[in-house]
């Protein structure tokens, strides 16, 4: 059993790091950034905070976006959007960070208030597991209208940018664009509760440019009964999910996962199907968080 002790917290099983805000020096200028790293036993998930965003650069900095890996609109008003390096002079902690857990679980939690809401953001993290549970939690300030989820992804590579062949597959489909085609929106149909971000011609160590290789692509499960529309805005580049909520919905729930250097794009498809078979559940853990005296 592996015994942890972190800014008083004690975690059994699970690995945690966490280095508070620490400075670095570009340009004659220092900037602040803190960074918390969880080993789950199987996969390492590291989150990256300036102060207002939270990054995921850990199983990888390709995939989901090392600095914003989720942005969300309330009545339109933006949260946890990244604006660049943080500034060590006049540093203001928009986004206030609470990390906790027990024997067998690891959560963070994410908070930033303004004009129209409070939004939370839970990452929580199981022993032996290979996914992030994201909830998002709104309490409003003004009469909820609408409210959107956003997340951005490199899947596998961005090197070399004229030859990235991006792909999106679900259970029942696929779609590809290809170097030079038109940027297309791909729409969630109900029955799609999941869908894998990848590039067809980079797989799992398919050389791309120099040294670097493919790493795999990453997924994304989603309640549907939450959603009034899901979507992914497919790009050469990079490429886009957005998930729409009405007002009734305060709390929203997705499975991130990320399958670089682990998962050939066959294989996590397959993978995917058979979670999907068992009817892996994106419902927040209930677990009980306890910090150490």
């Amino acid at each position: 059993m592996t015994m942890l002790l972190t800014r008083g917290l004690t975690l059994a099983e699970m690995k945690v790091t966490d280095t508070g805000y620490t400075e670095s020096k570009m340009g004659g200028q220092i900037y602040l950034e803190r960074l918390i790293t969880i080993d789950t036993g199987r996969r390492i998930f590291a989150f990256k905070s300036n102060g207002a965003s939270i990054g995921m650069p850990l199983p990888v900095q390709m995939n989901w976006k090392m600095n914003e890996l989720c942005t969300v609109w309330v009545n339109g008003e933006r949260y946890f959007q990244y604006k660049g390096h943080s500034l060590k002079e006049g540093f203001e902690e928009k986004t206030v960070l609470t990390l906790s857990g027990d024997a067998t679980e690891a959560r963070i939690e994410a908070v930033q208030d303004g004009e129209q809401a409070k939004v939370k953001l839970l990452f929580t993290m199981r022993q032996g597991d290979d996914k992030v549970i994201l909830t998002v939690r709104v309490e409003p300030h003004q009469p909820l209208q609408v409210t959107r989820i956003g997340l951005e992804c490199f899947p596998s590579t961005d090197e070399p940018k004229n030859k990235l062949t991006r792909a999106v597959a679900t259970t029942k489909r696929t779609e590809v664009l290809r170097p030079g085609e038109k940027a297309f929106t791909f729409k969630l149909e109900p029955e799609e509760r999941w869908f894998f971000l990848h590039d067809a011609v980079f797989d799992l160590d398919t050389p791309s440019v120099d040294s670097r290789k493919g790493g795999g692509g990453c997924a994304l499960f989603y309640n549907q009964e939450e959603v009034k529309s899901a979507e992914v805005a497919m790009a050469n580049y990079h490429c886009d999910a957005y998930f729409n909520y009405g007002p009734e919905v305060r709390e929203m729930h997705l499975l991130v996962y990320d399958f670089s250097f682990e998962r050939t794009n066959q294989n996590a498809i397959a993978y995917l199907k058979s979670l999907d078979l068992q009817g892996v559940s994106t419902s927040t853990p209930q677990v009980r968080f306890r910090s150490s005296p």
